[in-house]
């Protein structure tokens, strides 16, 4: 008399179930690991920083200061700066590739510029400016009690009393913004 098979089914299903869970599970815990990198490894902490806008002598334009004073210290290769000046003039902008062009003259390139043209930034080349740690011919460590600054260009961003700019020092590696500093003239 032949044997009935049920039996079967209920072992080959439990075997399948136990196989899609050791799948998931493997997929789940690779993937919390790829997280768990990033949470490991999040950008540098600036707990206090300090920010100035003023209006600069024969321009329209501005020089934009802000100082570290406490925290981590922040390679400057690894930072962009993010300029909001649409509540004074309707433009944004974005330092990228620092420190400054690298040319020995503390000056910002076009390279420096994410619009692409320093000559149509809202920022200025760096002329007659001390960019502090955005200057390539400086210690370029954005560390308590050191500096960056830069220009608006009076020709792109003429500033009034009472404007707003919004400036964002970002940390590439991580995305994190570790200082915003929202200006006003």
């Amino acid at each position: 008399m032949p044997r009935p098979s049920r039996g079967v089914t209920s072992v080959v299903s439990t075997v399948l179930l136990v196989a899609i869970v050791v799948v998931l599970s493997a997929t789940l815990s690779a993937f919390a690991a790829g997280v768990a990198d990033d949470l490991r490894n999040p950008g540098p902490y600036v707990s206090q920083s300090g920010g100035q806008l003023a209006v600069q002598d024969g321009y329209d334009g501005g020089t934009v200061r802000v100082t570290h004073v406490s925290g981590d210290p922040v390679p400057v290769e690894e930072m962009e700066i993010a300029i909001d000046a649409s509540d004074a003039c309707g433009e944004r902008e974005r330092l990228i590739r620092l420190p400054e062009g690298g040319n020995s003259s503390g000056s910002f390139a076009d390279s420096n510029v994410a619009s692409g043209s320093i000559d149509e930034s809202i920022v200025s080349g760096g002329n007659r400016v001390d960019l502090g740690v955005l200057d390539s011919r400086t210690t370029n460590r954005f560390a308590a009690g050191s500096f960056l600054q830069f220009r608006l260009t009076g020709e792109s961003c003429s500033l009034a009393e009472g404007d707003r700019v919004v400036v964002s020092v970002v940390h590439v590696p991580s995305g994190s913004v570790v200082i915003r500093q929202e200006l006003v003239v």
